[in-house]
């Protein structure tokens, strides 16, 4: 499976931006982390926007950086960097946040 192949079902809810990067909402946050997962996707970082009414910010206070696991085993990194995301996501509150994920393919 392809970066893009795993960002489609998620693109019509989501935000994308000139430069592409789909930004994918809260709600669906949790279900498109098991699905890297699964298809063998690491998360090396995450950046967040906020939609308030028709503008779009970034939210540069989160942000997570996992990318010092991309050393460690697949096994490891697919394993940690998903636990510790799901625990990022779980932290944030707001329904109208939309989350940029940075992805290293091990498998």
């Amino acid at each position: 499976m392809t970066e893009q192949e795993l960002y489609e079902p998620y693109r019509t809810a989501s935000i994308v931006t000139l430069g592409g990067e789909v930004y994918i909402p809260k709600r669906q946050a949790a279900q498109f982390l098991a699905r890297c997962n699964k298809e063998g996707f690491g998360i090396l970082g995450i950046d967040c926007i906020r939609q308030e009414g028709n503008r779009t910010i970034l939210d540069s206070e989160l942000i997570a950086d996992f990318s010092s696991r991309a050393r460690e085993d697949d096994s490891s990194f697919l394993r940690s960097t998903f636990e510790d995301a799901l625990r990022f996501l779980d932290g944030i509150e707001g329904d109208e946040i939309f989350f940029s994920f940075t992805l290293k393919q091990v498998r």
